[in-house]
C-alpha cells in the first residue's frame, strides 16, 4: 500500500520518472557483525520494494530508472568540490563546510545529476 501510494503521488504530480538506488549487491559484501549480517539478509526487503514500484510504475506509465550509488558522496553538491572528508555515516565539504549524513548527500547528488539530463 505504501508503494502504490507513492507512485499514485508522483503520478498526481506529474512525475514521469522516478530515480532510486540500485543496491543489488549490498547483501553480497555484507561483512560485519554476525547479528548485523543476519539482519540485513533477513529482513532488508529493497530489491522487493523496488520490484514492486517498478510493477506498480508502469501501471501509471512511470519510468523507474535505478542508479549505482557507488561514489554519490565524493563530491559537494552544494560547490562541487572533491575536497571533502567522511568520517562514519557524516560528511563534510572543506570548501564550503557543508556537513550533512553521506547517505542524504549521495540522494541529492543523484537527484543532481538527473536534472542535468532533464535541461
Amino acid at each position: 500500500m505504501i508503494v502504490r501510494d507513492f507512485v499514485e503521488k508522483c503520478w498526481n504530480r506529474g512525475v514521469s520518472e522516478i530515480v532510486c538506488g540500485d543496491l543489488r549487491d549490498i547483501r553480497s559484501s555484507a561483512n560485519f557483525s554476525r547479528k548485523s549480517n543476519s539482519m540485513i539478509h533477513n529482513f532488508w526487503s529493497v530489491g522487493y520494494i523496488v520490484r514492486r514500484m517498478e510493477e506498480v510504475a508502469e501501471e501509471y506509465g512511470i519510468r523507474v530508472t535505478r542508479v549505482d550509488e557507488r561514489g554519490t558522496s565524493s563530491e559537494c553538491p552544494r560547490c562541487g568540490s572533491k575536497r571533502i572528508v567522511r568520517s562514519k555515516r557524516m560528511f563534510r565539504c572543506r570548501d564550503c563546510g557543508l556537513e550533512a549524513h553521506r547517505d542524504a548527500v549521495g540522494c541529492i547528488n543523484i537527484g543532481l545529476d538527473g536534472m542535468k539530463n532533464f535541461f
